[in-house]
């Protein structure tokens, strides 16, 4: 997990790739759960479906799709 700190706001970048067993556990130690419950935090989860059931619903999805070499299609749901 990395944080990075704007004017305006706290930006955490965490990576789910690693995590197997335990998932749930694991996000409550890691203090995750925390960082998504405060307004002045932007939070950006890779593999973030391995968790699909226990993020706010307010959750924006923004997939990336390959297309070919360079393109990517990008998603926003």
């Amino acid at each position: 997990m990395r944080k990075y700190k704007t004017k305006r706001f706290s930006f955490y970048h965490i990576d789910l790739y690693r995590l197997e067993v335990n998932l749930k556990e694991e996000i409550k130690n890691l203090g995750i759960t925390d960082i998504w419950g405060k307004k002045e935090n932007v939070v950006a989860i890779e593999w973030a479906d391995k968790i699909k059931d226990l993020l706010p619903k307010n959750t924006i999805w923004i997939n990336f799709k390959n297309i070919k070499n360079q393109e990517r299609q990008i998603e926003i749901i």
